[in-house]
């Protein structure tokens, strides 16, 4: 247990980091869009670590990423990519001109997992193996796979994905999706309160429960209770949401509105719903 909440930590927050210093481009070239133009990088890699009584576990990450590559409007572009970096690897200081300009970031970033402290931070007092000491180990004991993606991207509206896929022992444990919406033509990140009228969440947050409700077949917020949504005082509208051609989706981790086997849960909402309650700039923008 005490190895597996380390490794849970580690991967959530540099998994990523670990595969881009030392993973490979997968060559493809950049593909048209409506909007923005991305290419498409996949890095995966390995690493062994040994914990206080030496033993040894292996860690697996794969990551798949489309990466911003090209926008008509330069000023707005580089905008984004400000917040998409931020988004990518939770920081605000980093300016990314180039792919090899993110991996040289990621690199340094990196190494400080390497170090004492980020092992304490774990519980562990063990050390990282190098990679000539990988031969021998055994299987491994996490899988990750990250996957970052557009999912809208029209008329100067993009919408990007984070999505977790952990394997604990071949078995999956988790899979998570985080949101990123962006303006280009106004050069903004697209939140809740840019999206909606501040006074209308409390409305919002009726809908999605109602929704909730249609989408299990439940006639009452018993029954939602019964099928595992132990929470629902957290169901209420957020900023992890994704634009879609239909509306907007809202998505909740597991354990944030229900029970673990209950998952990852999305929420769509309409736009023929929505529109009452949304700002007057994106009830526009998104017409």
């Amino acid at each position: 247990m005490k190895v597996f909440s380390y490794l849970f930590i580690l991967v959530a927050t540099g998994s990523m980091l670990l595969s881009s210093c030392m993973g490979k481009n997968s060559g493809r070239v950049a593909f048209p869009t409506d909007s923005v133009m991305f290419k498409n990088v996949i890095l995966v890699d390995s690493v062994c670590f040994s914990d206080a009584v030496n033993a040894v576990s292996k860690i697996k990450v794969k990551v798949n990423i489309d990466l911003l590559q090209h926008y008509k409007d330069t000023a707005a572009f580089a905008d984004f990519k400000s917040h998409f970096i931020k988004f990518l690897f939770g920081v605000d200081t980093v300016c990314a001109n180039s792919e090899e300009d993110v991996n040289v970031y990621v690199k340094s970033f990196f190494n400080n997992f390497r170090s004492a402290d980020s092992l304490a931070i774990g519980g562990l007092d063990g050390k990282f193996l190098d990679v000539e000491e990988l031969e021998g180990v055994p299987e491994c004991l996490l899988d990750a796979e990250i996957n970052v993606f557009n999912v809208y991207n029209k008329s100067g509206i993009v919408s990007v994905c984070k999505e977790k896929i952990l394997h604990f022992e071949n078995q999956e444990k988790s899979v998570e999706h985080y949101y990123m919406n962006y303006n280009l033509k106004r050069q903004e990140v697209i939140d809740l309160a840019s999206l909606f009228n501040v006074e209308n969440y409390e409305d919002l947050n009726v809908m999605l429960r109602r929704k909730l409700m249609a989408d299990n077949n439940a006639e009452s917020e018993d029954d939602l209770i019964s099928c595992g949504y132990f929470n629902l005082d957290n169901l209420a509208v957020t900023d992890n949401f994704k634009i879609t051609d239909n509306g907007v989706v809202w998505c909740y981790q597991p354990l944030e509105i229900g029970c673990f086997s209950v998952g990852e849960t999305e929420i769509l909402l309409e736009f023929n719903e929505l529109k009452q309650y949304m700002t007057e700039e994106s009830a526009t923008a998104l017409n």
